[in-house]
Parts: structure tokens; sequence; C-alpha cells
């Protein structure tokens, strides 16, 4: 029973004193709470000396908690006659506690399974904690973390604006965000971006938290869109044709290279302020945009139309377009080619046998005919010279079958015998002329007798081997483009760029070298026929022109042709492969980025006069376009 309680004592307890005074526990308080009153105050009892607790229990339907300091309460016979105690609620203290340890037990299991990297550092740099993402992306160990500094680990390029980073973080500021780079254990570099904190200890910096995502696969992923954006500019600026991007909702000019707008008169800037409608003389605006609708459906579409020049005159052009996607939209990609002096040379082979003469042979279109009863063929001069057998030489339809290409023959014979039946007769095939490979329309009309028998044909064979090459060029730059992508070394992007050299010029010894920054050369790949098969030839890197030495070439290129029995005297080239024969065809092309030549590219024939200055011209493109490619590589290692 309470004898005596003070005011405090009893607003614990929930009851006036007067209600408090010769009652016991289990009177005022729930009858669990009471027991552990009574169980504590049995301890002090028992251990007949002062004792202090902690008690807990249910007062006014709340759980609270006390420090009590008991201690038994003795007659002046020495006999313990109850107990005399002094109590400290401390209800807030055990909550704050708790919420405390739940804080420091969900920051601990942050800090332990969060896939960002968390690191604790003294304001010298010295790393006192780091999580296990932190050790487990940089390479190292818990021990190796703990011997280095942030310092050790930054990488160069980012040591500046972490320096001002921290100089922010302990000096009170919030700094925002910060990227930098970290060196892993093996020598790579992890990119990561975020922040760090200060915790001052008496208004001086005690140490410093940060917290870092790993962004290495994005940085990689915008250095390759630029590098693609790079060489999509490249390719696109480059093109020896009109290059125009069109959206079709609007039917305006987004994108165009030089060449398009040139061939119109107009800027580049002016241009790409256009519609379809400013410089489209042929469709109306309503044909245009069911023109558009047609090529979205289709994918595709060629044609032939008239444009309007800044000044007012009418050009032809031949007109390719596909639809693309660009930048998450469907646009039309159109190559417009001014075939202009074609058309005008078409027309003036109507007008008389002399200028029928000219115009084929500015138009490069010869005109024949068939006598097909007698199998007799009768071509023009032009058509002469497209096909190399001499005027005078006595020509059957066999005779002209044997020029075509082997692998296009037996298309080309079908075609004649579907036209001989009622067929359209205009197709493009190849033809053989000694060592050279042409490629030409042919285009014919049939005459039939009054019994409706097939007399003769006439038509006309014209050289598109410049067109073919162009497009040959422009798909080899796509294909260059996407096999690039998806090169990972170095060898292999330069395998690439040689193989799409073969397949525009063919060669039958190549090599591809880069030069270090001290000037040292570095062989990437080098091939030649050796016994009718190329292969790759092993060659010493000190066997190699330094950069200096190679200094014309590497400056603007070269294309050398010599002959087959020149002495060989005062040869400044280093041979390699099949040293038995020189090269007759050489090209040389520096690999330049960025403005910067970082190598050389050589593609070399045995054959006499392989290569013209188109060759060169064209070979120094795919370097360019290659060597963005190959300096990332390069950076990679």
């Amino acid at each position: 029973r309470y004898l005596i309680i003070n005011t405090a004592g009893a607003l614990a307890l929930g009851h006036p004193v007067e209600e408090i005074l010769g009652h016991t526990d289990a009177e005022l308080v729930p009858e669990a709470t009471a027991r552990r009153f009574r169980e504590a105050d049995a301890a002090v009892i028992a251990a007949g000396q002062r004792q202090t607790q902690e008690e807990t229990g249910l007062m006014g339907g709340q759980l609270r908690s006390w420090h009590a300091n008991k201690a038994p309460l003795w007659d002046t016979d020495g006999r313990i006659i109850g107990i005399i105690g002094v109590s400290r609620e401390i209800t807030e203290r055990k909550r704050a506690e708790a919420a405390l340890r739940a804080s420091e037990e969900q920051y601990r299991e942050l800090f332990t399974t969060a896939h960002d990297l968390i690191f604790i550092v003294s304001p010298a740099g010295e790393i006192l904690l780091a999580n296990p993402a932190f050790e487990q992306v940089l390479g190292y160990s818990g021990a190796e973390v703990a011997e280095l500094t942030i310092r050790d680990l930054l990488h160069p390029d980012s040591m500046t604006a972490c320096q001002a980073h921290f100089a922010e973080v302990t000096s009170g500021q919030d700094a925002g965000w910060v990227e930098a780079g970290f060196r892993t254990k093996a020598g790579g570099v992890v990119w990561v971006e975020g922040s760090c904190t200060c915790r001052f200890q008496a208004g001086r910096p005690h140490f410093i938290q940060g917290i870092f995502r790993d962004i290495t696969e994005r940085k990689l992923a915008a250095a390759a869109r630029r590098e693609a954006e790079v060489r999509f500019r490249i390719l696109f600026d480059r093109a020896p044709v009109g290059v125009v991007v069109i959206d079709p909702a609007t039917a305006r000019v987004l994108e165009c290279n030089e060449v398009a707008a040139r061939q119109l008169g107009y800027t580049v800037a002016e241009f790409m302020r256009l519609g379809i409608a400013d410089f489209e003389a042929v469709e109306t605006p309503a044909q245009t945009q069911a023109h558009i609708e047609q090529i979205l459906r289709t994918g595709r579409d060629t044609f032939e139309t008239r444009h309007r020049t800044k000044t007012g005159e009418l050009r032809e052009v031949f007109v390719t377009t596909q639809v693309i996607e660009l930048a998450g939209h469907r646009v039309s990609h159109c190559i417009f080619i001014d075939i202009t002096e074609r058309q005008r040379a078409e027309t003036a082979l109507q007008r008389s046998e002399s200028a029928l003469q000219q115009a084929q042979a500015v138009a490069q279109i010869g005109s024949w005919q068939l006598d097909i009863p007698r199998n007799i063929l009768t071509w023009s001069a032009e058509a002469h010279r497209i096909f190399g057998i001499p005027a005078g030489t006595p020509l059957t339809y066999e005779t002209f079958l044997a020029c075509v290409h082997p692998d296009d023959r037996a298309m080309v014979d079908r075609a004649w015998h579907a036209a001989v039946g009622g067929a359209p007769y205009d197709i493009e095939h190849r033809i053989v002329i000694g060592d050279t490979l042409k490629w030409v329309r042919e285009r014919a009309r049939l005459e039939f007798d009054t019994a409706g028998r097939v007399a003769s044909g006439v038509g006309t064979t014209q050289d598109i081997t410049g067109r073919k090459q162009a497009e040959q060029r422009l798909a080899a730059f796509a294909a260059l483009g996407r096999r690039l992508n998806a090169t990972e070394e170095l060898k292999e992007a330069a395998c690439v760029l040689t193989a799409v050299a073969d397949e525009l010029f063919g060669w039958d010894a190549c090599f591809v070298e880069l030069y270090e920054a001290d000037q040292r050369v570095r062989p990437v790949l080098t091939m030649d026929l050796v016994d009718g098969r190329k292969v790759e030839i092993p060659v010493v890197p000190t066997a190699r022109p330094t950069p200096a030495a190679n200094g014309p070439l590497i400056e603007a290129g070269e294309l050398i042709l010599r002959e087959p029995l020149a002495p060989a005297a005062g040869e400044r080239f280093v041979p390699f492969g099949d040293t038995a024969r020189r090269s007759a065809s050489l090209l040389f092309v520096p690999l330049r980025s960025h403005g910067r030549t970082i190598g050389l590219c050589s593609i070399q024939s045995y054959t006499p006069r392989a290569y013209t200055p188109v060759s060169l011209e064209t070979l120094q493109a795919l370097a360019d376009y290659a060597a963005l490619t190959l300096e990332r590589l390069l950076a990679q290692e």
C-alpha cells in the first residue's frame, strides 16, 4: 500500500494523491502492470539493498517506462517494513532510442544492399567506410579500400571538378551533383554521378558522405550515339548526290546536304526553310501529299520529276526515296539526282541523226537495231564504244549475249524472249569488256509484220556505270556504318574498312596502321595475295616508316601508278608479304579523326592503272568514316 507519494508520482499513476494513499498497485493500475511492480519490489526486499531498475507498464491506456531507484525501508529493529523509491519517466527517451535503432538498421540495410556506390571519407580524403557496391564495382576488397584515399581513385580528368565539389561541401554549401570517373583495380574507368554531404562537429568538417550511381553504360551509349551522328553527318555531307530529309507530316525539308541545295541554287540554310511545294514543278500540293501517303504505305519509291531553282529555271530530277526512322519519327530520306542534261540529250536524239551521235556520246546512250529473222545486229558508234567492239565487226544477238556478265546472261536472255512474246523490255545488267566491268540499261521496242510476227527490235543501251558506282558507294558507306557499330577490336574495325574498300575497288594487298603518341607505328592489319589467297602478314612495328617519314602521305594521301617493268631503284616504300613482285597501283590515305591524323591506310593492286583519283577520294572518305571508330576502340583499350 502506498504510504507517501508526491504529486508527480500521482500524475504518473493517473490518480490524485488522496486516491492513491492506502491503496495497492493492483487497485490503481492494470493487473499485468501491478504484477511487474510487485516483482520488482520483491527483488529489492529479497536483495536487502538499493537497486536501479527500468519499469514498463500500461498507464492510462499507454505503454510507459520509468527509471527507478528503490531501497528497502527498515524499522528500528532492522526489519524491512516497506520500499522507498524515486522514479523518473523515460517513455519519450525509450521511444527515441527505439526509433534511432530502427533508423540505424534501415541505414545499414540500405548501405549494404544499395546498388549505388556509398562511401564515407575524412576531410583529408581517407576512405573510412565503403559499401559492398563500391568495392564490387571498382574491384577492390574492403582491406584494399581502407588503404586508399579518394584521390587515388579519381580519374585525372575528374580531379579539378571533384576538388571544387569537396571544397563547396566542406564549407557548408549545397554543391549539387557532380560527374566523375573512378579508376578500377583492373585499370579501367567507371563513370559515376552523385553528390556529397558533409557532417560537422564543433563547427569543423567531421566526415563527408558520398552517394554515386554508375553511369558508365549511359556514357558509352551517349558516346556511341555521338559517333553515329558524326558518321551519319560525314556520309550525309559527302554524298556525291543531293540528299534531303523530308517531314511527311508537313512536307517540309528537315535536313539537306550542300549538293542538294546547290543544284537548285540555294544555300543549305535557305533550302532548309523550304517545303516541297517551293521547288516541285510537276505535282500540286494535293498531289504531293497523296504521293507522300503512298510512299508511307509502301516504304519507298523511285520516280522522275521536275524541280524549280531559286532563279525559276526548271531542272529534271531523278528521285529515290525511302521511309526511315529518325529520332523516333518516320521521315522520307530522299536522293535527288539532276538528270537535266541526260533528259536534254534524250530529247536531242529525236531531232537528227547528226545530233543523235553527239547526244549519244554525251548521255552515254547507244542505239541498236536487230533484224530478228536474219539475226543481224546493228549498233551506233556509241554502242560500239560502250561494248568495246570495233565498228565494222559483224554482230549477232549471240555477239551481244557473249558480252553480258556470265551471272546476268540467263536473266537477259529470258527478258529478251519475253519481249519477243510481247512483254516490256527495260532491264539493267552488267557487261564485261576485257578487264573492265560496266553496267548498262537496255530498252527496246519490237516491230511486227502484217502477219503479226516479230520482225525487228529497236532499242537503246545506256552506260549507267557511274550511277551504279554512286549507288554502290552509298550502299558501302551505309554498310560500313552498320558493321563498324558492331566492332569491338581494332583489327575487326580495320577488317571492316578494308573489306568495304575491296568491294568498291578491289585490292591485292593492304595495311592499316596507327600512330602512338610517341610517334611509334602500331600495325593493326597487313594482308597480301600469296599463292592466290589473301592472307594476313605479320609485321614488325619498327620496320614501318615513322609518321614523319610518311609526311606527304598522311597530309593528303596519294595515288601512285607504276609501270610493271619500271626499275625499283629509289623505292621509298617498305615491301611486305610477297616481295617478289611490286604493286602497280597504290592508294595511301591518312586516318583522320576530329582534325587529327591517327594513322595510315593503304590498298594496293598488282594490276596497272587499277585506281583513279575518284578511288583516292572515296577511300579517303571511307578512312575518315572508320577513323572515329578506330580512335574510340583505341581509347577503350
